[in-house]
């Protein structure tokens, strides 16, 4: 029986891949991600036509699609999800104190990021900013978590958090505040990789380290770093 959740969420996954790209998606590109759900030739079909329908009868294009975004899309699209078991099991380590899981539990959400992110998107709001702030509250959320064996449900409360994350970027009374807000929330993240990546390795970690573990682009953490600098120097 096809679960009608997973098709819909892989459906706009999809969708998202398709507009990031600089090429058309072919039917076996597209058709790969449907590869675990038992679709017949007809419901092939229409899924292919969905996606890959003209230019001129598609939604208007997102704007603001960065290479950052892109590379972002294409590396969900590389990604091979776990079931639900495979799921608890990287929960239940994080839970026991295991911080080498956070990297795959957070790759397991990107999909599920995006798909969140959408419900946010409008032309105030793109989508590219809607996902780095539900990736840094979840990335939070794991830290927050991590060896707290007590913790229920917590799949809930990392849903509850991405969408926390969400709303307080998109609450936000002015551009000010709202940016203000967002680069505390990003300094305080990257203070948090750059702690967990030191004590993982014994080393300082690379630019590059950070922002895999973080999916902020080199050149935010770039910025956030000159910000940094600028604050520790005496006036």
């Amino acid at each position: 029986m096809l679960d009608q959740n997973a098709f819909r969420e892989t459906l706009h996954l999809v969708q998202e891949v398709a507009a990031a790209l600089d090429h058309p998606m072919s039917r076996e590109e597209v058709l790969y991600y449907f590869r675990d759900m038992e679709l017949d030739e007809e419901q092939k079909e229409l899924v292919y036509g969905f996606v890959c329908q003209p230019a001129g009868k598609k939604a208007p294009a997102r704007e603001n699609s960065t290479a950052h975004f892109q590379m972002y899309m294409q590396e969900v699209s590389g990604i091979s999800r776990l079931d639900q078991e495979q799921e608890q099991q990287l929960y239940q380590r994080l839970l026991a104190g295991d911080g080498d899981v956070i990297e795959a539990i957070s790759r397991q959400w990107l999909s599920r990021i995006v798909t969140m992110a959408r419900e946010y998107q409008s032309d105030r709001f793109c989508l590219d900013d809607l996902v780095q702030e539900g990736n840094m509250g979840l990335l939070m959320a794991l830290h927050e978590y991590l060896g707290q064996r007590d913790t229920r449900e917590l799949e809930k409360r990392l849903v509850e958090a991405v969408m926390d994350a969400l709303e307080a970027f998109v609450g936000a009374e002015s551009g000010c505040s709202q940016q203000e807000e967002t680069i505390l929330a990003k300094v305080s993240l990257l203070h948090e990789a750059k702690k967990f990546l030191m004590d993982q390795s014994g080393e300082e970690p690379t630019l590059q380290e950070l922002a895999d573990y973080t999916r902020l682009s080199l050149q935010e953490i770039n910025d956030i770093m000159e910000l940094m600098e600028k604050a520790r120097r005496p006036s």
